[in-house]
């Protein structure tokens, strides 16, 4: 039996590294082995939990891989984790440095560049994260799926669609009710400016949330709101999160500090100031989206800072960081406030805009996520009602463990020749995909169809028991691992420059068994 004592399991890996455990473990077919991962996501779904999961885990073994951490194109990145995929399948399973040939023929094994990309463009049509914009490092965050069975994501999701429903006609009537407030607020417009203006301004710093002096797990990320390009923070590694702000301020004093956020999550955020915990629930209220049209402002909380400069730090354990635009910093002052509701009281005017005319002159106007507060009870009824529903529905998701996966992306497509290994030289015309040639002589390459991406017809090509390299890289390792050296001293490549076989006829003889015994337990 295999085990790993004392290894520090990261969640990145853990699942599939149990897999390949469980599979050695209870002997799974070494042919079953290699396609649940490189296709286990493609194959008919598995009747017993535990099998159907095995397909979900083991096609991580494509998207585990390293891609260059400080790789900030991201169209060459695209071209790294193909790579990374083509050098670690076929490395594994073939014994050979398919790699070599991205930037030219193969100098010394039959591979030309052409064969390359031929299986470029079968991982090129594989999925392996949720997003991928032009960000810097937006494709690390790798593709999740839940350890489920179909009937129980099924589930799921008609809650979720119940909820998306009911949360469309949440936003209909914010949007409506932000409408007529805003049609009055605009013609009121005067006679905020000029209340405001006979108020004494308090400490008000204004600060965007990018204009950090640290930050991890981070990422600014450059969106769109009506036509205008934004730059906010968020998510890049969902877990250990931090973003810190350090601010001089004329006095020792209570200051309150307000975010405009969005967020469709529930994840907590920890407010340290100078070292001392605040609050451990910050912004952890949903604003229904984390699109810019969900933003709203919210209070982080009211703290003390001490004259000269101070420490704000804001931390997520896990789970996705809130999208943060911009803070209010201000002091909090008893007659600035008492002020404001006079002054609204007297002028007949909305005492939490007031407020905002004071500290935020620039951007006074709440935003439709965040026009519930102005709303009256009558008013905000509905909402409420409909987002109590919507918090009944979610308690009745079953929430799953979340693994790394693979998908075929929604379009497959082929790949041009790079020259050099060029991202932006390529040939005049795509390489249909396919398999190495190179072997062609002892069985048939495969026909992918448009729709598939082809990792299916790999994985079988792979297993074909004509294939004459795959059964043999596996018993060399197997005689490797038992006695310190195997058959081909080189455990990875069987090419042209590779160490020869010290007992050809031995190894043939046990390719010829292993594979014969493929479809029946054969990795002890």
């Amino acid at each position: 039996r295999i085990t790993f004592p004392g290894v520090n399991r990261t969640s990145g890996d853990q699942h599939y590294r149990d897999y390949v455990v469980r599979a050695f473990n209870t002997d799974k077919p070494y042919d079953r082995f290699i396609t649940e991962q490189l296709a286990g996501d493609l194959l008919p779904p598995a009747k017993s939990r535990g099998d159907y999961l095995d397909q979900i885990i083991a096609p991580a073994f494509l998207s585990i891989g390293s891609w260059f951490d400080m790789e900030t194109d991201p169209n060459r990145l695209r071209l790294e984790m193909v790579d990374e995929m083509i050098n670690t399948t076929s490395k594994a399973f073939l014994g050979l440095s398919v790699s070599c040939a991205r930037c030219h023929d193969h100098k010394f094994d039959p591979i030309p560049a052409a064969d390359y990309y031929a299986l470029g463009g079968i991982f090129r049509s594989t999925k392996l994260v949720a997003e991928f914009s032009d960000y810097w490092r937006d494709g690390r965050v790798r593709q999740l799926r839940p350890l489920a069975m179909p009937d129980e994501v099924a589930a799921n999701e008609v809650i979720h669609q119940q909820i998306a429903g009911r949360q469309r006609e949440w936003w209909k009537i914010l949007t409506e009710r932000h409408a007529e407030m805003m049609s009055t607020w605009n013609a009121d417009e005067p006679r905020y400016r000029t209340a405001a203006s006979k108020i004494t301004r308090p400490f008000v710093k204004l600060f965007e949330a990018e204009d950090f002096s640290g930050q991890s797990g981070l990422r600014i990320a450059q969106l769109m709101r009506d036509g205008k390009g934004v730059e906010v923070i968020e998510t890049l590694l969902p877990k250990a999160q931090w973003v810190k702000y350090i601010h001089e301020v004329p006095e020792t004093a209570q200051y309150r500090l307000d975010a405009l956020y969005s967020t469709e999550d529930r994840t907590p955020l920890t407010v340290t100031v100078n070292g001392a915990v605040i609050t451990k629930e910050a912004l952890s209220t949903p604003t229904g989206g984390a699109d810019l049209k969900f933003q709203r402002w919210q209070t982080v909380g009211t703290f003390e800072l001490r004259e000269g400069m101070n420490f704000i730090r804001l931390d997520a354990k896990e789970g996705n960081f809130p999208r943060l635009d911009r803070f209010r910093l201000y002091k909090v002052d008893a007659k600035v406030e008492e002020h404001i509701r006079s002054f609204a009281t007297a002028e007949k005017l909305h005492p939490m805009l007031l407020a905002n005319f004071v500290y935020d002159p620039q951007d006074p106007w709440p935003p439709v996520a965040g026009i519930e507060p102005y709303l009256d009870g009558a008013a905000r009824a509905p909402s409420a009602d409909i987002t109590g529903e919507c918090e009944r529905l979610a308690q009745k998701i079953t929430p799953y463990e979340m693994a790394i996966s693979v998908t075929d992306q929604p379009t497959p497509a082929d790949l041009p020749i790079h020259p050099r290994g060029s991202t932006y030289r390529v040939s005049d015309e795509t390489v249909p995909r396919g398999v190495p040639r190179l072997l062609s002589h002892a069985l048939r390459s495969p026909t992918i169809p448009a729709n598939h991406s082809g990792r299916l017809e790999l994985a079988e090509w792979l297993t074909d028991r004509q294939n004459p390299l795959t059964s043999r890289v596996m018993v060399n390792r197997l005689w490797h691992w038992h006695f310190g050296r195997g058959i081909v001293a080189t455990t990875s490549d069987f090419g042209s420059r590779g160490a020869a076989p010290t007992n050809p006829e031995l190894l043939d003889w046990l390719a010829a068994t292993f594979a014969g015994g493929m479809g029946v337990p054969c990795l002890h």
